[in-house]
């Protein structure tokens, strides 16, 4: 049937599904009484009771009795696994029922039989007869008019090897919908059946990488499989498909829960068919966590699972995928004998190209290049005549990339690594419309893609071809979310700097897809940060754009990729080719030195860090003393103004210093908000006792140095023709805080609070204000997620608080509440790294402001941002030399002594 004919059907279909066990019309009396004893495992009674009614059907010579008969004996032999006893009675079975006639018990009967034949055919892994047997069973059931029945067995004929490409696939499983929608008066009763297709058609466009189709499908489904008694199975499937399409999306955490509910259901119900998928698949997701014992140990019981159900193909991918785990987890002589073992088995010539493609390791383990360049090539081959299944073709471009790489072939390791970084962006494009799973994607292509991809090319290519594969990577969900502004606040279109327009969000649907989506209703369960919306996709900036910015900025920019064993170093200065360094120190060393930078009189570290990060650009710095540093991984926690040099000097004596999570971000900043602001309105908000406390229940410390810093930021911003709006103390509650925020008033924004990180979830980090109402609105906590849904238009926003620059560290940057206000439209953010200590801290801050805004009002601007912190940075590192700091104790007056903690921490991120 073709697509679009189904249209008007199709429009009018309440949208529903169900399971792999579609539920059948009992057959009366003894029938009944043979399913129910099947049912409680008292298999040898029901051989008795089956025998019996045999013989009494066989002395009729009735075909109809007969038939019954043979068919439940069939159902008997399956549930006892002797497979070739039930195929023998399911064909008398079928072959009586033909004999019957027309009649409608006979071709319900027979529509019953061959769905049975294609679910043992399926078992036992025929797959090239399965189609044939579901499209037999639903020509029965059409005939007898249960269209229930008809819809069931189509949509199981997908599983055979009938269809050749999605489409076809797509097809069947939409006439399936169409043939239901035609009997809106059973729609209750077509409840399950609805949701089985809809689960399939989202697994359908999951294979062909729309996973936004696919999250809204299974949705739809959800609401329609809902588990009860009698479907509790079918629910788990859909569970265990949910959590597949979350891994894919960068969330294996998110799928191991959805997978453990899975389990619990497959073990109460004993679906051991549903147990073996779940098991196998929750592997992977342990794997791509790094719990590599778990993953063997979910693969060991998959293994027992498959062979307790004695499917042989099941058996070979337990065995495939067991051999797999154990060799990433260091386990190669155990897992080369899997391997053996696998490839023993001659039903691994069923199996798929995906399974295929999870050799190429193997044999690479065993030195077998040949042979992996072989498979690699031929799922390919496949691959290419095949409608969707983009990730697996990535992922067969990167495997075939590392066997040329191994047989010193570099020019086609890099043309399989281009053509795979294609393939991943189109995926991307795909993505469900949402920063979450942005986010989640970046970052497994952060390390699972991009990592060895910058890499190769650094090694390869000309340094701009390597700069670009990384920007390509970096902060792509971030550089999203700000566009997306764009388009919520109703300001100009964010475009790349040549000016071409962004592209807009597509989708490969079809018409009649599409009316089938738009009906499917909402979706149950999104996570916390699934709404923030982010249906945009920024460009990003090329090599050549990305030196007119640093032209124009009259900067030089240092941008870092930190891999596992080294990092890479691009300097971009004006009027000067791009520059590429490789430092031979990777993320855990870099992390343990920017931890130890932090330590009291640890210049040790400082020092091998400018060695290591700064020395390469000396000469470059020397011409320039304005630096825009893109930091990566372990080097987005490093205040890189406290460096220190063989001389003793550290950076900020040197140089200025603005950070940028990449080159594109400042584009799309400016972009969407056009010119800074010239309204010189401030806000000012000081918190010395807040009220809300943190999940272990502690109160928060006071903070009696707030009052002191906000009256001395008023202080300095008034003098210099600033309006400052101050709220501290009890008046500076969340609402009162959210009030003054609300239609971008304050081109400055100043927040002196405590600020509590979560690093396990970034969206619940939080500022505490005063008060702590019932109201989430008010309970005096402002979280990054409220902050997303703020919509500023301020030229900067202070974070006086703890870590107010921090956050946990992934794919796509720093997510945290810097992030949040960038996001929520602040240009620019000054926060710290770490807690700003009272002493200090208002004279920094203060310093800060005089020298930002140190013109005349009348003009309108001010200063930049990071020239301005780095002279606050250098008088309060001058005052600590000469001795003027001193904290009160008992002892008298104390000087404080330069450590960077007392100064450092504060940062520039954003436009200057």
């Amino acid at each position: 049937m073709q697509v679009r004919a189904l249209a008007a059907s199709l429009i009018a279909a309440c949208l529903v599904v169900a399971t792999n066990g579609l539920r059948a019309e009992p057959s009366p009396g003894t029938a009944d009484r043979i399913a129910a004893l099947i049912a409680s495992g008292e298999l040898a009674d029901a051989d008795t009771v089956v025998g019996e009614w045999l013989d009494r059907a066989t002395r009729s010579a009735e075909p109809l009795a007969i038939a019954e008969a043979s068919h439940s004996l069939g159902t008997l032999r399956v549930a006892q696994r002797r497979f070739a006893e039930a195929e023998r009675a399911f064909d008398t079975a079928r072959q009586q029922y033909t004999s019957a006639g027309t009649l409608v018990a006979s071709s319900r009967g027979l529509g019953r039989v061959w769905r049975d034949l294609g679910s043992l055919y399926w078992t036992t892994g025929r797959t090239a007869d399965i189609s044939s047997a579901y499209l037999e069973a639903a020509r029965a059931f059409a005939a007898a008019g249960l269209v229930h029945d008809q819809a069931g067995a189509l949509r199981s004929s997908i599983y055979g090897q009938a269809y050749r490409t999605g489409q076809e696939k797509r097809a069947v499983l939409l006439e399936a919908l169409a043939l239901l929608a035609g009997r809106p008066d059973q729609v209750a009763s077509h409840r399950y059946v609805r949701g089985a297709l809809l689960h399939d058609l989202g697994d359908r466009m999951f294979a062909e990488g729309r996973y936004a189709d696919a999250h809204a499908v299974y949705g739809a489904a959800d609401g329609l499989l809902a588990p009860d008694e009698e479907n509790r199975r079918a629910y788990s499937l859909l569970l265990t498909s949910r959590a597949r399409l979350l891994r894919a999306q960068g969330q294996p955490a998110r799928a191991i829960a959805q997978y453990d509910r899975a389990l619990v259901l497959q073990q109460a119900t004993r679906y051991d068919h549903g147990l073996s998928q779940t098991l196998n698949a929750m592997a992977v997701a342990q794997g791509t966590l790094g719990q590599r014992a778990q993953a063997v140990a979910s693969l060991e019981q998959a293994l027992a699972v498959a062979q307790r159900l004695d499917a042989a193909w099941r058996v070979a991918v337990a065995r495939l995928n067991l051999a797999e785990a154990r060799l990433a987890a260091g386990a190669r002589t155990a897992a080369l004998a899997e391997f053996s073992r696998y490839e023993a088995d001659a039903s691994r010539a069923t199996l798929g190209p995906g399974y295929r493609l999870q050799e190429i390791p193997l044999l690479l383990a065993a030195s077998r290049m040949n042979e992996a360049l072989d498979v690699a090539t031929l799922v390919l081959a496949g691959n290419a005549s095949t409608e969707g299944m983009r990730e697996l073709r990535a992922r067969a471009l990167m495997a075939r990339a590392e066997v040329h790489e191994r047989l010193g072939d570099t020019a086609r390791a890099r043309r399989d690594l281009d053509e795979a970084r294609d393939v991943w962006e189109a995926v991307r494009a795909s993505l469900e419309p949402s920063d979450f799973v942005r986010r989640g994607f970046a970052e497994m292509m952060a390390t699972d893609f991009y990592a060895s991809y910058v890499d190769g090319l650094a090694d390869t290519a000309a340094p701009a071809a390597s700069l670009a594969a990384a920007e390509l990577a970096r902060t792509r969900a971030f550089v999203d979310l700000l566009a997306q502004r764009v388009l919520t606040d109703g300001l100009p279109e964010a475009t790349p700097v040549d000016g071409t327009a962004v592209p807009e969000a597509t989708t490969s649907l079809t018409e009649i897809e599409g009316r089938l989506l738009g009906s499917a209703g909402a979706v149950s369960g999104p996570p916390v940060d699934a709404a923030l919306e982010s249906a945009r996709r920024v460009t990003p900036l090329t090599v050549t754009q990305m030196q007119r910015l640093v032209e124009a900025e009259g900067v030089i920019s240092l941008v870092y990729w930190v891999g596992a064993t080294r990092t890479l170093l691009w300097i971009l200065e004006p009027a000067t080719p791009v520059a590429l360094h490789v430092i031979e120190a990777g993320a855990p060393q870099l992390a343990r030195l920017v931890r130890r930078s932090t330590e009291a009189q640890d210049g040790g570290a400082l020092r091998r860090l400018d060695a290591l990060l700064l020395a390469p650009a000396a000469r470059a710095l020397a011409r320039t003393p304005r630096l825009l540093v893109v930091p990566h991984g372990p080097l987005n926690r490093l205040s890189f103004a406290t460096v220190r040099d063989a001389r003793g000097r550290y950076l900020v004596e040197r140089a200025s210093v603005r950070y940028l999570p990449s080159l594109t971000s400042l584009e799309t900043i400016r972009g969407r908000q056009g010119a800074a602001s010239t309204t010189r309105r401030a806000l000012v908000v000081g918190v010395p006792n807040a009220a809300p406390r943190p999940s272990g229940g502690v109160p928060l410390p006071a903070l009696p140095g707030v009052r002191r810093e906000a009256a001395a930021v008023r202080s300095a911003l008034t003098a210099r023709g600033t309006d400052a709006e101050t709220l501290v103390g009890a008046g500076a509650t969340e609402s009162a805080v959210r009030a003054a925020l609300t239609g971008g008033r304050h081109d400055v924004v100043h927040l002196a609070a405590h600020g509590v990180v979560s690093d396990r979830d970034p969206m619940a980090s939080w500022l505490a204000f005063s008060g702590g109402g019932a109201a989430s609105a008010d309970d005096g906590r402002l979280t990054a997620a409220e902050v997303y849904g703020l919509h500023l238009d301020a030229d900067l926003v202070v974070l006086s608080a703890c870590r107010g620059a921090d956050g946990p560290v992934s794919g796509d940057g720093v997510t945290g509440l810097t992030r949040a206000f960038l996001a929520a439209g602040s240009r620019s953010v000054l926060a710290s790294l770490w807690t700003l200590p009272d002493t200090t801290a208002p004279q920094l801050l203060s310093g800060f402001y005089a020298r930002w805004r140190d013109v005349p009002a009348a003009e309108g601007t001010a200063q930049d941002k990071a020239e301005a912190l780095r002279h606050a940075q250098r008088r309060l590192l001058a005052a600590l030399r000469g001795g003027r700091v001193s904290v009160d104790t008992r002892l008298g007056p104390m000087p404080l002594a330069e450590h960077p903690l007392l100064w450092g921490g504060l940062i520039v991120v954003g436009d200057r």
